[in-house]
């Protein structure tokens, strides 16, 4: 593939000596562990949220807190965390993009480093954990058939859930927030309209860095 040689054309021009290629490597062990506690901590805000909102529509809590702030009054709560949620799952899509090409110039760096294969037994053990690549690494790559039919009836509504529920919590939190507060003021437009806007940025947002050229493309023949 051209991506491919792209990347192993910038590690090997860029990244010369083997020692340069471990300080590398090194460093991006740690941009991805810190960005794995990024998004862990995201994913606790956005369920968090997805929680409180319903509750306190209800009146079943009247203070919600996270961390150093607090929110005494509940039609505060109600117009602000739609919009924290859009927002914090734009972040969250945001760095599991950084975290994607993170791991894969990690898989590249070690292929070049140790002179192995990119698919081989030796690199998917380097390779940083996660709970998507386990889901193709475990279960999708069975030669049972029968096996890999029910694999995928059962990961394909789960995938599609966890992709399509944000969009639905901001629905159903916009029309609360609407039945709330109607729509008499700049402020009311802001509130409803806002989680929306950043939800389609942050679908936009995903779809330009899965399809997104790489660089030097005019450096490989």
């Amino acid at each position: 593939m051209i991506e491919e040689k792209i990347i192993l054309n910038e590690i090997t021009t860029q990244l010369k000596d083997k020692g340069t290629q471990e300080k590398y490597i090194n460093l991006l062990n740690v941009r991805i562990d810190e960005n794995r506690r990024i998004s862990n901590s995201l994913l606790k805000i956005m369920i968090f949220s997805a929680i409180a909102f319903p509750l306190i529509l209800e009146t079943k809590i009247s203070e919600i807190s996270l961390g150093p702030f607090k929110l005494l009054d509940n039609s505060i709560a109600i117009g602000i965390i739609p919009t924290l949620f859009a927002f914090t799952y734009y972040r969250y899509m945001s760095v599991l993009s950084d975290l994607r090409e993170q791991k894969k110039a990690y898989r590249h760096l070690t292929t070049v480093l140790f002179d192995i294969k990119y698919d081989s037994f030796l690199n998917n053990n380097l390779s940083p954990y996660s709970l998507v690549d386990s889901i193709g690494k475990f279960h999708f790559n069975k030669e049972s058939k029968a096996t890999l039919i029910l694999t995928f009836l059962f990961w394909i509504p789960v995938l599609l859930t966890i992709i399509f529920m944000p969009i639905i919590f901001v629905l159903y939190a916009a029309y609360k927030t609407y039945i709330t507060f109607g729509l008499d003021s700049y402020i009311d437009w802001g509130m409803v309209l806002t989680p929306f806007v950043i939800i389609i940025i942050s679908f936009i947002m995903v779809y330009e860095a899965v399809n997104k050229s790489p660089t030097n493309m005019d450096t490989i023949t």
